[in-house]
């Protein structure tokens, strides 16, 4: 088979591991570390022993995760070219990551970078990863597989931060006197409701990396002493571990001497004191601080190594109070040389306080699947969003693919399915949002799963936006979702641009009609990136110029795995066509009988005098 990026990422898939807990209930995810610091995964349950506030605890589940380390990229630009078509089924059973960026000090802006970027390369398969900016949260990345798009959220850091904490009179981590307020409540916060976005995802281990070079100070007294408390709470009700990341590295005390210290404002304390809260926050939550240090490859190679090898233990906790005390926890196993590592402590909910249930596996409607912090996967679904020029402005094609469930050999079944489309803008605001419904006879057809494309059109200002596409099955009730991520040029203000990419294949799946899109593509875009030699595929854009100079010709190259060009096609656009409002449609063949099995990467360049685009 040969795979396109115009782009598909391929993923393993692995034993989903499931979370549970109730009032009484608790489940522990434990880290079990040989003298070599990799996880020891030869232990039962009855090498463990658990205390809860000194009384031993009867181990009633047991569960050993093993999750696949990452796999290299099957060529350099796997990694900085965006995914066009998103797939459900490319979520896999992996881990749930957070890189939380914000730092006081500008001048790491680059080592924080650095750092962030090592976290991406290290996903494994079926992990999902997402970049909050505290200092402007349009630049942030929700949660995605596409290494491309997190790299270009971390490259959206300007490492300037709005956080007031050391512009406040007695905010310093090292100082003993209280303020008025908690001047870094709103980042306490933001990371406590980063717990509670994630306490619904049952079946992964979540960790935020939370990339800072000063924390808040923590102490009873302090108004962020509660801010704190109720974050540990989450963070463990959750089971999110905090890893705190101090890009300052291995500072010493430098040339502050003792006497020195107080005309220094206290520096060497404050230090201290720094260091003592971020291992306070790690071991409150399970996770590591990285921190006095300047081996950043090698501790988050040791975060991202004992978070794919651990274990899941379950019991019913003996203290049946409803009281929301902390409760210490303990755990420790029959074996010398290894070490331990697991959440210290655990808080009740009343049962009348309890947040929404988790979300079941098959969500029931399209609203859930739409809010829902990563897709839904009952109902295989995949997704593209094409940007063009319309008659009133930007518009995006939006076509989702839904796979319904056929039995092998079966007879076909009369399914619909119902779609919505969302636009979300980088602000997290909803632009649009549109449905449609197609029903149709399906059923397994020369070998592929039987497969319904919708179509749906969306208005969009130029800009970047999220497209959220969820979409039910009436025959089988479940429901999917996706996530996709697009940018739409300014058609009308660029001198030469050009429209998103849409693949024609045939033979394709059954797909509703949209006559408002016909006189844009002659053909309802494809999702399918993986062709057989005898498929027949070709790609088309929308070429538009603005003031052109001269005629436009087009470049469709196809890029190996070992970035070697294997097709080289020229094309001119109609002559005059391109000024006109709907542009010029360009269609570019693609030779996939002539090529080998493997990874390739289909570019488009437009030039037109001096001017060009790609996509």
């Amino acid at each position: 088979m040969k795979t396109f990026a115009v782009l598909l990422l391929l993923l393993l898939q692995a034993q989903q591991p499931v979370f549970r807990a109730n009032v009484n209930f608790v489940e522990l995810d434990v880290s079990v570390l040989d003298k070599n610091r990799r996880p020891a995964l030869d232990l039962t349950a009855a090498d463990f022993t658990v205390l809860e506030d000194g009384v031993p605890q009867k181990v009633e589940s047991f569960e050993r995760v093993v999750l696949p380390d990452p796999e290299p990229a099957p060529t350099a630009w796997w990694t900085s070219v965006a995914a066009d078509v998103e797939r459900n089924t490319d979520t896999g059973a992996g881990n749930l990551y957070i890189i939380v960026i914000r730092v006081s000090d500008a001048s790491l802006r680059y080592r924080v970078k650095e750092i962030a970027r090592r976290l991406v390369d290290r996903m494994g398969p079926g992990d999902r990863m997402a970049v909050v900016h505290t200092s402007f949260s349009g630049n942030s990345q929700e949660f995605t597989s596409d290494k491309a798009l997190l790299t270009a959220a971390i490259e959206r850091y300007t490492g300037i931060d709005p956080d007031p904490l050391l512009n406040q009179p007695g905010s310093s981590v090292g100082a003993r006197s209280a303020p008025d307020r908690c001047a870094s409540l709103s980042f306490l916060e933001m990371v406590r409701d980063l717990a509670r976005l994630t306490s619904s995802q049952t079946g992964r281990r979540k960790a935020a990396f939370v990339i800072s070079d000063v924390w808040p100070p923590f102490f009873p007294a302090h108004p962020c002493f509660n801010p704190y408390l109720e974050l540990f709470a989450e963070a463990q009700r959750a089971h999110l571990n905090l890893y705190p990341v101090n890009p300052r590295g291995l500072t010493g005390f430098g040339d502050v001497t003792v006497e020195s210290a107080d005309a220094m404002d206290g520096s060497i304390a404050a230090l201290r004191a720094q260091v003592a809260l971020e291992r306070t926050v790690a071991e409150n939550t399970g996770g590591i601080a990285i921190t006095q240090t300047n081996l950043f490859d090698e501790n988050i190679e040791r975060a991202f190594v004992e978070n794919r090898g651990y274990y899941i233990l379950g019991y019913h906790s003996t203290n049946t109070s409803t009281d929301r005390k902390l409760r210490k926890l303990s755990v420790t196993v029959a074996r010398p040389d290894v070490t331990v590592r697991s959440r210290s402590g655990y808080s009740v909910r009343r049962p009348a306080e309890r947040t929404v249930a988790a979300l079941p596996p098959i969500v029931a409607n399209l609203d859930e699947a739409t809010r829902a912090a990563v897709p839904a996967t009952a109902l295989q679904l995949d997704a593209t969003a094409v940007p063009f020029r319309g008659p009133k402005g930007p518009m995006l094609a939006v076509v989702a693919a839904a796979r319904p469930t056929i039995e092998a050999g079966g007879s076909a079944v009369q399914e619909a399915v119902q779609a919505r489309a969302t636009l979300i803008d980088r602000f997290g605001e909803i632009k649009e949002t549109a449905e449609r419904r197609i029903g149709s006879a399906v059923g397994e057809a020369d070998g592929r799963q039987a497969e319904l494309r919708i179509p749906i059109l969306l208005p969009a200002k130029p800009g970047r936006y999220q497209v959220r596409v969820a979409a039910n099955s009436a025959a089988s009730g479940k429901t999917g979702s996706v996530f996709v991520y697009v940018d739409v040029p300014n058609f009308s203000r660029e001198r030469l641009s050009l429209s998103g990419v849409a693949v024609r294949v045939h033979p394709d799946s059954p797909t509703l009609a949209l006559p408002a899109l016909e006189s844009i593509f002659p053909f309802v875009p494809s999702t399918r990136r993986t062709f057989r030699s005898t498929d027949d595929v070709e790609a088309a854009v929308r070429v538009y110029a603005n003031r052109p100079e001269g005629q436009a010709s087009l470049t469709c190259r196809i890029r190996n795995a070992a970035e070697a060009e294997v097709s080289v096609l020229e094309r001119v656009a109609p002559q005059g066509e391109t000024s006109n409002p709907a542009g010029a449609l360009v269609r570019c063949p693609v030779p996939v009988a002539a090529l080998a099995a493997g990874h390739y990467l289909l570019e488009i360049d437009a030039r037109a005098g001096s001017r060009s685009a790609t996509r």
